[in-house]
């Protein structure tokens, strides 16, 4: 595991006033293991024994911090998204605005033409 969540669980059980000998009694493994766990050296350990000291020591779970780090990655790229939506809405209810004018410009010349036309004419 890496030396985050162990540092995260060390400040973990010294927040609750805890030695490394009463969490390794509460889980059933030795003080130098969790300090092993605690300081990096321990590159893995036992998944059971993580959930074990997540509940013991009342800390988020690697897949909840996962899942609070998706859900903030998921809430800027709605934000983005929703920005993003709203400039195109801007920029296509703008261009519709300008085609109609643009229409009825056009008609409005072939209407001075019609008539200049008829004058000639008539």
């Amino acid at each position: 595991m890496e030396n985050k969540i162990g540092t995260k669980l060390k400040e973990a059980r010294k927040n609750k006033d805890l030695t490394l000998q009463e969490v390794a009694d509460m889980i059933g493994c030795s003080p130098s293991y969790l300090h092993r766990i605690e300081n990096g050296s321990r590159k893995g350990f036992n998944y059971q024994i993580y959930n074990k000291l997540t509940e013991i020591l009342d800390i988020e779970t690697a897949d909840d911090l996962i899942t609070t780090e998706r859900r903030s990655e998921l809430e800027k790229v709605l934000k983005v998204s929703k920005e993003k939506r709203l400039k195109l809405k801007f920029t296509i209810e703008t261009a519709f605005e300008s085609v109609n004018q643009v229409l009825n410009d056009l008609k409005l010349i072939e209407e001075e033409l019609e008539e200049k036309l008829l004058d000639m004419i008539g």
